[in-house]
């Protein structure tokens, strides 16, 4: 497959289809970008950071099996719009970063052999005949259809100037106005690329020449025979450099003398394209060994060992938030800059398990691995300690700098001491050799070690003593206490986090220290954040604030707005923020939102969480016990140990993406049929439900995109859609609406503007103003007609004979309301009773408008105690309030019902995927988790929950329902409180059960 170049002087669209060539556009900008929103960040702010390495990348990829159309990824642009468009075998494909949408059927009859940007921004698309162009979402004819003379189509290419050219296997052809081809060259031999520089002339690879076509003619700039191999891919840089790709490696074109000049640094071999990215960096595209980025250093190359689908790159593009997009011979991957830079193996280190990592006087992180040693970080780079085979062991955790440089390490089989690259080993008679060296730290006396043995010790000068506080023995010394962090504050008092909890010793020795009364938990990890508070991480959820001056302990959590996870480490940024790193990814939450909470101004905290979309590799820290998990460099990074690998978070270069994203209605569905999508559309009438499809183009990391939609006219506020693209709406009445919905980026960057479609819902006949004119003239006509024939005696007799109807008939109506109450809905909590909701669930079933829909079975647990204890007026009123939180928990368009007793049930419309239905259990089970109160005190009983989807779980009323009962049955089981989807293993476990009781 040819290498895809491209133009100098094009759109950013264009570029970063084709190339990342961002500093030259400012000539020949087109007027369209000057006014968009969209790139109204600096380029160089979105693009990959030059500093890390290739591998330390957010990584995505997509195969057939990921919904990829196909398998080779032949083409990938990005159109003005913002979307993807993939050219594979299987047809051409529009991408949201969601969803591969087919676009061969509205394309109509022909294979598509190339696709190209245009000069104006716009997809252009060439199948064997046609020349198409797609704008404004609509595909149209650019050209008359013709068929080429000879040759088989490779390359489709527009000039600035609205040149249209056609590359083959063997002929470079122009496409005139009227479609027709002209033949600029034959014999050409596979044409691999079209490039327009600067100037305005375009260059053409092809095999093995190379041509220049400029004011209207087509010459050999490059003859075959001073070319070493093929050129397969051609380049202009920010410099006006053209550079060319081959099977030998990456030249620069001479344009003086015209020939191919080797560089100095070197490059991959078998190049098939090239790009340029925001920062100058290349990125080039091989046969046979991946990705690769080139720059002054040399370069670093990623393929399918390192996760790339394919070790054959057959097309790249940069596109406008700087992220890479590679397609392969296997599917399409995506590189992204992250906000945390992980080290792993591929990074340098011996093994991905780091056990514990501290931060040297000369700026360097000291990282242990588990089985594989001590290794340095300096400059972004990992190298192993070259004197690993002098440890004892390779395995140890505890490390510590002393005041002499020394940096000692606890591994197994003794205490290790490395300084000045000389590495010496301590028994400490055999207190450090057969036992595990669990801490190290320091004071003016010795240094202090603390082991399994459960005692502490001071060794100075090669002898190990018990651990003293001017002479006075501590209760850690010998008390059968487990340290596993020692700190040593500016005061010189030391404090030991143990398993029994926090010990403080004072450094002028007035006492032989004690344990904090208030810490009743282990403490794994000691922050100190300098304003008189230390920071506690451990065997208890969230994080303890311990304020020193007077003791107070304060308690952060999930319900407070973090977590309830063990912290394995905390470390303050400089920049007024703490960050924690847990068992369920990386935290960071502001101090000063922390100390309000401590000071009753605030309920909750805010958080935020980072995860494997932010670059980590795993979401799990180092186990709590092994110390130090954290360190925090003289440059203000942080670095937190992970299980895989140790990860790096720079305060002050937090990536942030400006980008704000294009927000597009795709399509309007009206009662299962598309509608045509124009800027006002009419809807006949009895319509009974629409459905909006809706897309933001933000591409870095598209499930993070949030969606607010609000239907003008019908909708008071704006629904928060989560990440859902769709919306739906049933029986609105006739009349003017516009849907509006607005979307943010992974980072919370909205697009306030976002996008509408004005609609209109026509009336029935009956419906409509003139028909209730008319039938209020005919009354008028009737009424005089009356007057006028009738005598005033009948008058008033009609006229009692009319108030005694219109009060039957209130009172007719009343007992048919009342009657009708009594049979659908129920009498205590008012809502629908199960033969309403059987009608409901029936109708839903067999519509089909609900396509997809799910049911959720309830139960509330130990209901019958709540009746036994305070007896059925409490029961009925905890039912009460219970209706009313169910209520409140999922949407006006869901169905919420009451089976009988504590049984309930809630029809949830649309498609929603496990996520969505796992968040609504989620909330309904929160809202239960709180008191309700009742006659005679408080009462607090969860629920218990089973889900089954329409029509996976079953594709009838009795079936569906019978899912859901199982689900509820297998939360039961699972010990209530909780809940669970349907699945078919459920289903033989309940057979198997009911065969059980026969």
């Amino acid at each position: 497959m040819p290498g895809f170049c491209s133009k100098a002087s094009r759109d950013a669209a264009q570029v970063g289809a084709e190339r990342a060539t961002w500093w030259t556009l400012g000539a020949v900008l087109r007027p369209f970008l000057l006014a968009s929103i969209i790139l109204a960040a600096d380029a160089r702010t979105l693009a990959l950071d030059p500093q890390k390495q290739i591998g330390q990348f957010g990584h995505e990829n997509w195969t057939a099996q990921r919904g990829l159309p196909g398998e080779a990824v032949y083409q990938v642009l990005q159109t003005k719009d913002g979307y993807l468009w993939i050219r594979t075998g299987a047809g051409l494909s529009r991408f949201d970063g969601e969803q591969f949408v087919s676009m061969d059927a509205r394309i109509g009859a022909g294979t598509v052999k190339a696709i190209c940007i245009g000069a104006d921004g716009d997809l252009l698309i060439r199948t064997a005949t046609r020349t198409l162009i797609y704008k404004d979402r609509q595909f149209s004819d650019y050209r008359p259809g013709a068929a080429l003379l000879d040759g088989s189509i490779r390359l489709l290419f527009e000039s600035s100037k609205h040149v249209l050219f056609i590359g083959s296997d063997a002929f470079i052809y122009r496409i005139e106005k009227n479609g027709q081809p002209t033949v600029l060259r034959d014999r050409t031999g596979w044409i691999n690329c079209f490039l327009e520089d600067h100037t305005g002339k375009i260059w053409i690879a092809g095999s093995p020449n190379i041509y220049v076509y400029a004011n209207d003619k087509l010459s050999v700039a490059l003859d075959g025979g001073a070319v070493s191999s093929t050129v397969t891919t051609l380049l202009e840089d920010h410099l006006h450099r053209i550079w060319a790709g081959t099977g030998s490696g990456l030249f620069r074109v001479n344009q003086r003398h015209m020939r191919l000049e080797p560089q100095d640094r070197p490059s991959p071999k078998f190049l098939r394209t090239i790009i340029e990215d925001n920062q100058g960096n290349l990125w080039a595209g091989t046969e046979k060994s991946g990705v690769a980025r080139i720059d002054a250093k040399g370069y670093s190359t990623m393929g399918f060992a390192a996760g790339l689908t394919d070790d054959s790159v057959l097309s790249l593009l940069e596109d406008r938030e700087g992220n890479i997009w590679i397609g392969t011979g296997s599917g399409l991957d995506q590189l992204r800059e992250t906000k945390l830079t992980t080290f792993t193996t591929r990074e340098g280190l011996q093994t991905n398990r780091v056990k514990s990592a501290i931060s040297t006087s000369d700026g360097v992180v000291n990282v242990f691995t588990d089985s594989g040693g001590l290794a340095r970080i300096e400059n972004g780079i990992a190298k192993p300690f070259k004197h690993n085979d002098r440890l004892p062991s390779l395995v140890a955790a505890a490390q510590f700098q002393s005041r002499d440089g020394s940096i000692w390490v606890g591994t197994l089989g003794g205490l290790t001491r490395i300084q000045n690259e000389t590495v010496t080993v301590f028994s400490g008679q055999g207190h450090f050799s057969k036992n595990y060296v669990s801490a190290i730290s320091e004071d003016d006396e010795s240094l202090i070690v603390t082991n399994s043995e459960l005692r502490a010790f001071r060794f100075k000068n090669g002898q190990v003593l018990p651990f003293t506080i001017r002479g006075k023995t501590a209760a850690v010394t010998d008390s059968g206490v487990y340290t596993f962090t020692i700190y040593r504050d500016a005061s010189g008092t030391l404090w030991f986090g143990t398993n029994k909890g926090l010990f403080k010793a004072r450094g002028d020795g007035r006492d032989e220290g004690a344990f904090e009364a208030n810490i009743k938990f282990g403490v794994t990890s000691i922050y100190d954040d300098g304003h008189g508070s230390l920071w506690l991480g451990g065997r208890t959820p969230g994080v303890v604030q311990f304020r020193i001056r007077d003791g107070r302990v304060t308690s952060y959590t999930r319900q407070d707005g973090l977590f309830d996870g063990s912290a394995s480490s905390i470390l303050a940024d400089g920049q007024g923020d703490l960050w924690v790193s847990t068992a369920d990814g990386i935290y960071s939450v502001s101090q000063n939102e922390m100390e309000s909470f401590a000071e009753g101004k605030i309920k909750t905290v805010s958080s935020n969480r980072y995860g494997l979309a932010d670059g980590m590799k795993t979401t799990e820290a180092t186990d709590v016990e092994s110390q130090p998990a954290g360190c925090r460099t003289s440059d203000g990074k942080l670095w937190f140990t992970t299980k895989k690998g140790i990860v790096a978070v720079d305060p002050k270069r937090i990536n942030y993406n400006h980008f704000i994203p294009p927000v597009i209605i795709e399509s309007v569905i009206s009662d299962g049929v598309s509608e045509p999508l124009n800027k006002e559309l009419t809807i006949g009438p009895g319509i009974k439900g629409i459905e909006f499809h809706f897309t933001a183009l933000s591409l870095k990391i598209p499930e993070r995109v949030r969606f607010k939609y609000q239907l003008e006219g019908y909708d008071h506020e704006w629904i928060d859609a989560g990440s859902r693209r769709v919306s739906y709406y049933t029986n609105l009445p006739p009349g003017g609406y516009r849907f509006r919905v607005i979307a943010a980026n992974d980072d919370g960057v909205w697009n306030e503007l976002g996008s509408s479609v004005a609609i209109t819902l026509k009336p029935h006949f009956y419906q409509t103003r003139l028909f209730l004119i008319t039938c209020i003239l005919i009354a008028l006509a009737a009424a005089y007609g009356a007057n006028r024939v009738n005598t005033r005696r009948i008058r008033i007799q009609a006229e009692r004979l009319s108030k005694m109807v219109e009060a039957r008939t209130e009172d007719l109506r009343k007992s048919q309301n009342e009657l009708e109450q009594m049979a659908h809905y129920d009498a205590l909590t008012g809502l629908p009773n199960r033969r309403l909701f059987t009608s409901n669930f029936l109708e839903m079933v067999g519509s089909a408008r609900e396509k997809r829909f799910a049911l959720l079975l309830i139960d509330v647990d130990k209901f019958k105690s709540i009746n036994d204890r305070f007896g059925h007026d409490a029961g009925d009123a905890f039912l009460v309030e219970a209706s009313h939180r169910l209520l409140s928990a999922v949407r006006s368009i869901d169905v919420v019902s009451r089976l009988g007793g504590d049984e309930f049930a809630i029809l949830i419309r649309g498609d929603q995927s496990e996520t969505d239905l796992q968040n609504i259990c989620e909330r309904i089970m929160a809202d239960f988790s709180e008191a309700i109160d009742v006659k005679g005190g408080k009462v607090v009983a969860g629920v218990s929950i089973g889900i089954a989807s329409f029509p996976e779980d079953g594709d009838t009323h009795e079936n569906l329902y019978k899912a859901a009962d199982i689900a509820l049955y297998e939360a039961k089981r699972l010990g209530r409180g909780t809940s669970c989807k349907y699945n078919p293993e459920l289903a033989e476990s309940w057979n198997r059960h009911e065969v059980s009781k026969c």
